[in-house]
């Protein structure tokens, strides 16, 4: 696969709260870690833009180019034949919105393969997404018949209290601005209505076991950090974290849980596997999974 040339942007404040006073948690190959001394929000720098991701990823197969473990993780085929814990999280998800609002309009930000849509579409709700990439977006609408629309987040206006739904599929730890993205969001819902964002958690058994390798080989040992924090994300959140940037932007927290990343959609092999396997068990006995899910409401 042809090497994937990415342009990082170096930060001049937290893309959370504005502060120039931060502090550097882990040096990795081509970025840091760092922590805001104000508001304790972790992200990278320099990091990926927005700007930069969407050209840098209008390919799809730009991901596996990247980093070849996650490459099968957007293969539509793959995915459908192997991804039953996706779908079921999926399927959860709607459970909850169905009881808890009254309408049925559902906006889906950075849609992706479309299977959120989907499957939302044939339970009754009425659909629309937006999504960087003209592939996916093609696809939704030729194949799929789906209402979507080629945007960011950042890019996306309108829409004033039309919405009972938003999700964020792995879509926030992208974000340039999360805070001023949720904010506007908050204003494109009706009242009552409900957001859920889905993320990795920073916090996870996963993030700790490799934190301790790095700081034990006094920064030596690189490669399990850059697996937690990896490139495409310049944001990083923990419950508490993503639920104070929630509340920020006009949101009430309703539930919090945490999840896992579904190993059946990555190319690891197999003594990786189990041993990624035994870490989520042991995750989830100490209640410390690598994804979280936030569902708030306005």
């Amino acid at each position: 696969m042809a090497e994937i040339k990415i342009n990082l942007t170096e930060r001049k404040t937290c893309p959370y709260c504005g502060s120039g006073s931060r502090k550097v948690m882990f040096a990795l190959e081509r970025y840091s870690v760092c922590r805001c001394k104000s508001c304790k929000g972790v992200f990278s720098d320099p990091y990926l833009s927005e700007n930069e991701a969407e050209k840098v990823f209008s390919d799809p197969n730009a991901v596996g180019a990247i980093n070849p473990e996650v490459e099968s993780y957007y293969d539509r085929k793959f995915v459908l034949a192997n991804s039953g814990h996706t779908f079921n999280v999926f399927e959860w998800l709607l459970d909850f919105l169905e009881k808890n609002v009254s309408g049925r309009k559902l906006l889906d930000v950075g849609f992706g393969m479309g299977f959120f849509l989907e499957k939302s579409r044939r339970r009754g709700w009425e659909c629309k997404g937006i999504d960087f990439s003209d592939e996916y977006c093609k696809y939704a609408r030729e194949k799929l018949g789906l209402d979507v629309m080629k945007k960011r987040l950042s890019e996306f206006r309108g829409y004033a209290g039309e919405f009972d739904a938003i999700v964020l599929w792995d879509v926030i730890e992208h974000l340039d601005n999360p805070g001023e993205s949720l904010a506007r969001l908050n204003g494109m819902m009706k009242k009552s209505g409900m957001l859920a964002v889905a993320t990795p958690n920073e916090k996870s058994l996963l993030a700790f076991l490799a934190q301790f390798m790095y700081k034990a080989s006094f920064g030596l040992i690189k490669g399990p950090l850059s697996s937690v924090y990896v490139l495409e994300h310049p944001l990083f959140f923990d419950s508490n974290s993503l639920r104070k940037l929630l509340e920020r932007s006009g949101f009430n927290i309703v539930l919090s849980k945490q999840d896992e990343t579904d190993l059946e959609r990555l190319n690891l092999g197999k003594t990786k596997k189990i041993i990624v396997k035994t870490i989520f068990f042991l995750s989830r006995l100490v209640k410390m999974s690598n994804r979280i899910i936030v569902i708030a409401q306005k």
